[in-house]
């Protein structure tokens, strides 16, 4: 009898053993989903806070200078960025109608058609928009011309906007805007 005794102390002794190293381990389980979650929820503010900064242009009527604006701050992103492509954004537009004439760096007077086509889609890192904030007088027009932001797209995997499409709207000055 006594060695049952002893038996069933030594059985309930390995039973709450098991049970504690059980409920530690599911404690440490749980905490580390909590932290993970915790982390999860600090990377979708990050993410919400950096599209609310290009969502502020997805509308229509936008000035030229906005689009500049844009294509600076997706400009600098990629650089800040460039080791992490999945952040990389790229901002496109269209003109539908010529910038007027403007001069090169050596004053010989060029037109629109050596620095952007209409019609044609370009980036912020496009040579011809480089040449074009070059050019004071077509850069200045650029500036003044009105333009819908036609499309944003965002990345599958992280959430973040990757590309805007912005298009030239032709306004009629002589019915107003």
């Amino acid at each position: 009898m006594e060695n049952a005794s002893k038996a069933l102390l030594m059985a309930s002794g390995i039973l709450i053993a098991v049970l504690t190293i059980g409920f530690l381990v599911y404690m440490f389980t749980n905490s580390t989903s909590f932290f993970r979650t915790s982390d999860d929820v600090k990377n979708i503010e990050q993410i919400v806070a950096f599209n609310k900064e290009y969502e502020a242009y997805n509308r229509k009527l936008l000035r030229g200078t906005d689009v500049i604006s844009i294509m600076n701050k997706a400009s600098n992103n990629n650089i800040i960025y460039q080791d992490e492509p999945q952040r990389k954004i790229i901002i496109t537009f269209e003109l539908v109608e010529s910038l007027g004439y403007g001069k090169d760096e050596d004053n010989n007077v060029i037109k629109n058609s050596d620095i952007l086509k209409v019609g044609k889609t370009y980036s912020q890192e496009d040579q011809n928009w480089i040449n074009l904030k070059k050019n004071n007088e077509a850069f200045t027009d650029f500036k003044r011309r009105v333009f819908n932001c036609m499309q944003t797209q965002y990345d599958t995997e992280t959430g973040r906007i990757s590309k805007m499409t912005f298009k030239e709207q032709k306004i009629d000055y002589t019915e107003g805007l």
